[in-house]
C-alpha cells in the first residue's frame, strides 16, 4: 500500500446506511480520506442525508424466485459458500473483482466477513472483519455459523472488534495478534452541547431500538415505582423495534399516559434535539433472553457527548466507558431495584449529574470521537 491514494478499498455490509448504524457510515467517510471506497450491499437508503455520492456503490440482491434460489443453492453448494444471491447478482460480483484492482476488503459484522470469505480468498485480497454485537452473541447459538469463524478469523488480516468482552465470546484467544478494539465513536461537533435548562420537571431518555436486550420495559415499571415518590419526572423513549407495543401497553396498564413520550424512530437531527432537553439518560442493557449482547452502544455516547449524565448497567462494554460515580452511574443487568436507586441519586443530586455530564463529555473527546477511531482505523488498513 504505498501510494494510498489510488488504493480502493470495498466496503461489504448488508445496508449502507440505516439509522441505526451510523457507526458504519463515519468508518466509510474515515477510509474515504485515504482511500477510493467502494460500497458492497443489497440495500441502499440514506434516511440520515449523508454525502454518499463520493462512493462507487454496488448493488446485490437476493433470490426472489423458485429457479434463482435454485441457482442460488447450487452456486453455495458448488463453493462452499454461504453467500445468497441471484444468478446476476453472482455474475456482477465476478465481474466487480475482475475489472476492480481493490486492494483490501473490509467486512462489517461476522457473517458478512464469512459470506465474502470465498472471495476474498480466489482473489487473494486481505480481509479486514468488524463484529459490532449480536454477531458477537446472539448469532453464536447457530452452530453452523459458530463453526465457520475460525475460517474467517485464519484468514482474516484483521479482526476489529468494537468491545474487549468479545474477545471471549468469540473464543479468539488464538488469533490475537490480529484482534484490534476500535469502539463506536461518535463526532463532537455533530452531537455539540446545547443544553436547554428543564423548566417542567426532570426529562428521563432512553433512546435505542426497542429489542429485548435493551430492558425498556422494566425501565418503565422502575419509572412507575418512581412517579410515586416524584411529581416533577416524564420518561421520554426514542426507538422503534419489537418491544414498542408491550412497552405502550405497559403504559396504558400503569396509567402513565401523560408521563411517558415515544418518539418512534427519528432522524439523527431530532435525537440531537432531544438529548438537549433531557436531564437523564437511562440506557439498561442486558444479556437478551436471545443471546444477544450489545458492543459499545452509540446512543450511550451520543448522550455523554451532549452532556447529559447517564446511567447504564455493567454489560458488554460498557463498563470500558463508565465508571461508576466519575462520569456515570452504573448498575447490575436487570437490577430494577438498583436502577431505582441510581435514577433518585441523580433526580435529588443536580451537583453529581452536572459533574458527571462534564467528566462523560471529557472521556469522549479524550477516547471516543470520530477521529480518534479514524487514526486506529487508517492504523489497520496502511498495516496490511
Amino acid at each position: 500500500m504505498s501510494d494510498q491514494k489510488k488504493n480502493r478499498i470495498l466496503v461489504y455490509n448488508d445496508s449502507f446506511f440505516i439509522t441505526s448504524q451510523t457507526f458504519i457510515y463515519y468508518q466509510v467517510q474515515s477510509l474515504s480520506e485515504k482511500y477510493e471506497v467502494d460500497l458492497l450491499g443489497l440495500k441502499f437508503v440514506n434516511p440520515h442525508g449523508y454525502e454518499i455520492d463520493s462512493f462507487r456503490t454496488h448493488e446485490i440482491s437476493l433470490p426472489k424466485n423458485t429457479f434463482e434460489k435454485a441457482v442460488s443453492k447450487m452456486y453455495r453448494e458448488s463453493f462452499n459458500s454461504p453467500l445468497n444471491l441471484n444468478p446476476r447478482s453472482y455474475v456482477r460480483l465476478r465481474k466487480l473483482f475482475k475489472k476492480n484492482s481493490y486492494s483490501a476488503i473490509h467486512a462489517h459484522f461476522g457473517y458478512n466477513g464469512l459470506n465474502i470469505l470465498k472471495h476474498a480468498k480466489k482473489c487473494r485480497l486481505p480481509l479486514v472483519v468488524t463484529f459490532h454485537g449480536y454477531d458477537a452473541s446472539m448469532m453464536l447459538s447457530d452452530e453452523n455459523y459458530k463453526n465457520r469463524l475460525p475460517e474467517l478469523f485464519d484468514y482474516a488480516s484483521a479482526i476489529i472488534l468494537v468491545s474487549r468482552h468479545m474477545i471471549e465470546t468469540l473464543n479468539l484467544e488464538r488469533w490475537l495478534d490480529k484482534v484490534k478494539i476500535i469502539p463506536c465513536t461518535v463526532d463532537p461537533d455533530v452531537f455539540e452541547i446545547r443544553r436547554e435548562n428543564s423548566t417542567n420537571g426532570i426529562k428521563i431518555l432512553h433512546s435505542g431500538r426497542l429489542v429485548d436486550k435493551k430492558g425498556v420495559p422494566d425501565l418503565i415499571k422502575v419509572f412507575r415505582n418512581l412517579r410515586r415518590r416524584y411529581d416533577n419526572i416524564e420518561l421520554h423513549i426514542v426507538g422503534d423495534g419489537k418491544k414498542l407495543e408491550r412497552c405502550k401497553e405497559l403504559v396504558q396498564k400503569f396509567k402513565l399516559d401523560k408521563n411517558v413520550t415515544f418518539y418512534g424512530a427519528v432522524s439523527h437531527d431530532d435525537v440531537k434535539n432531544i438529548l438537549s432537553k433531557a436531564d437523564i439518560f437511562v440506557l439498561n442493557s442486558r444479556v437478551g433472553d436471545d443471546g444477544d449482547m450489545e458492543g459499545t452502544p452509540v446512543t450511550l455516547l451520543e448522550a455523554m457527548c451532549s452532556k447529559v449524565p447517564v446511567i447504564s448497567t455493567r454489560h458488554a462494554g460498557i463498563p470500558d466507558v463508565i465508571e461508576d460515580g466519575v462520569n456515570g452511574l452504573l448498575v447490575d443487568e436487570r437490577d430494577n431495584e438498583g436502577l431505582e436507586d441510581a435514577l433518585s441519586t441523580f433526580i435529588e443530586n443536580p451537583e453529581l449529574r452536572q459533574n458527571c455530564a462534564e467528566n462523560a463529555r471529557n472521556t469522549v473527546l479524550k477516547e471516543y470521537t470520530v477521529d480518534r477511531m479514524k487514526e486506529k482505523l487508517i492504523q489497520v488498513f496502511q498495516s496490511l
